[in-house]
């Protein structure tokens, strides 16, 4: 959470964070009692610790109790950007609310079924989405009409009950191989789905040359392989490539299939079900894959000259529109 003041400057990158100020001390006391979540609820959710899940046949308490663990992370953000509004010191307020990114990657797509026989999901989504909007609404008579507050998201969310590992398909294919550890072996491969499961797609363009790799053959035998498992299509994108030693090319991405996302690991089958409810996605331009930006501030934010804001650009487009600007 930023807050941007007369008399400062915020500058990206890394800068060592220093607190300070009269109002230190009385957090730290009013907070020592507070109750805090020790352990990744997302984890224990994730390995059964909280009960059986919706996607294995439970009931909904795991989700409920999942969502409990949320609440002391939500009073946490809320009201650190609740003490900046109240300081009435800043022109320009930007927090950070990750509640929902945690909570969704874990039970969206048990809100969102796609398909009549899918269970039903629970409403706890929907419920840190009020309480979001119920503390929204009593910040907002607190906001002075000089100052502006901005609270964002980084990116969207979809639905997810798949994982799907290209490289098995490389694998087999022979396009990809394997030191004696099962560790990726870039000096025999000619191809192999990054680790950094950003879709990246990275071909050895001498070896791809001299052997008859097609990306293009390969991504039509991999997409007839996800039909028999009934998923929709992997669509291959070209953009500007990453920097990558020569003579390797990394300008192709993989966008998953719906309700998919692609793992780096070679699986023992293709299509793995998923342990996570919810992720993001390459690219896609479905509106629940955009991220999200709240403005809680007593007169509306109207930039007509912008269509889309990107997170690096919200700061200095906020401030321009305002006149605050250095």
């Amino acid at each position: 959470m930023f807050s941007w003041l007369k008399e400062s400057r915020i500058v990206n990158g890394y800068s060592q964070v220093e607190i300070s100020g009269s109002a230190v001390s009385a957090m730290y006391e009013e907070q020592k009692d507070s109750a805090f979540v020790s352990m990744n609820p997302a984890k224990l959710y994730q390995v059964g610790l909280l009960g059986r899940r919706l996607r294995d046949g439970g009931g909904g308490s795991a989700e409920s109790i999942l969502a409990n663990l949320m609440e002391p992370l939500h009073a946490s953000f809320t009201d650190e950007i609740t003490r900046a509004v109240k300081a009435n010191d800043a022109q320009l307020i930007i927090g950070y609310y990750p509640v929902i990114d945690l909570l969704s990657h874990q039970i969206l797509a048990n809100e969102f079924p796609t398909a009549p026989e899918d269970r039903p999901g629970s409403q706890h989504l929907f419920n840190v989405l009020l309480e979001f909007d119920r503390w929204r609404t009593d910040l907002l008579p607190l906001v002075n009409t000089n100052t502006r507050i901005v609270i964002h998201s980084d990116h969207g969310m979809t639905p997810l009950k798949w994982d799907v590992y290209p490289n098995r398909h490389l694998l087999d294919a022979g396009w990809m191989a394997l030191k004696q550890d099962g560790s990726l072996d870039a000096d025999r491969s000619v191809a192999f789905f990054h680790p950094a499961e950003n879709g990246l797609l990275v071909v050895h363009s001498e070896r791809a040359h001299a052997r008859g790799f097609d990306v293009d053959v390969e991504i039509a035998v991999l997409n007839k392989q996800l039909a028999q498992s009934g998923l929709s299509k992997i669509s291959l994108l070209q953009a500007i490539s990453a920097e990558i030693s020569d003579p390797w090319k990394a300008s192709y991405y993989l966008q998953p299939p719906d309700e998919g996302r692609l793992r780096f690991g070679h699986s023992e089958t293709l299509v793995c079900r998923s342990c996570k409810g919810g992720d993001h996605t390459v690219y896609h331009p479905a509106p629940w894959l955009r991220g999200v930006l709240v403005d809680a501030s007593q007169t509306a934010f109207i930039c007509s000259s912008v269509g889309e804001l990107t997170l690096p650009s919200i700061i200095e487009t906020v401030l321009k529109s305002e006149g605050l600007e250095e």
